[in-house]
């Protein structure tokens, strides 16, 4: 069969062969490659359900916002921490402060007594006798707050500190007493008596 006429061009059949045989031929080698495209696919699709890669995604996605959280609750954390100490120094300084302030105000009690009255010491749970008819008592005292609770006359008071005067009177003298000193189940007072108003 003459594939070619005489005027250079082909026959229609020789087309037609032609055409058919490179279709065949793209359409095996599409298939082929489909084939091995697909044939990944599905490998890929084994391996991910046995990795079961979308729950293993969502629990890095967790993890990882978890991680996002951690770090902003340390920053905070370091934030506080760093706060905290401030707080902490500061707080040092003024229980020194008012410590040093209390030890001054004592160390002045002291002195005004010392010019001008009588100083003694009552344990806790002890009494002294400030005029007749008239007592101080000590029901307790503490270092840590610098506080002591008197009794005096018929009068209770707590939370006393140093350098803190009361009065009474009786019998016509009008009886200052100072709290000079406090220390762990004794305080140290110092009484003063002035004229007064008769009663």
């Amino acid at each position: 069969m003459n594939e070619q006429r005489g005027d250079g061009h082909f026959s229609l059949w020789a087309v037609l062969t032609i055409a058919c045989t490179v279709a065949v031929a793209a359409a095996s080698g599409a298939w082929y490659v489909s084939r091995a495209v697909l044939g990944d696919e599905l490998e890929q699709y084994r391996r991910s359900s046995e990795w079961n890669l979308p729950e293993t995604l969502r629990n890095l996605g967790e993890a990882s916002k978890q991680a996002r959280l951690d770090l902003k609750e340390r920053a905070k954390l370091t934030a506080f921490e760093a706060e905290a100490d401030k707080w902490r120094s500061q707080t040092k300084e003024l229980d020194a402060r008012i410590d040093e302030l209390t030890e001054e105000n004592s160390r002045l009690a002291k002195q005004i007594v010392e010019l001008t009255g009588e100083t003694f010491i009552i344990s806790a749970g002890e009494a002294h006798t400030i005029a007749p008819g008239l007592a101080l008592g000590l029901r307790g005292s503490s270092t840590i707050s610098k506080e002591a609770e008197i009794q005096f006359g018929d009068r209770r008071l707590e939370r006393v500190l140093p350098g803190t005067s009361f009065t009474e009177t009786r019998r016509g003298k009008t009886y200052v007493v100072t709290l000079l000193e406090v220390r762990s189940d004794q305080c140290t007072f110092a009484v003063t008596a002035e004229p007064g108003l008769p009663e």
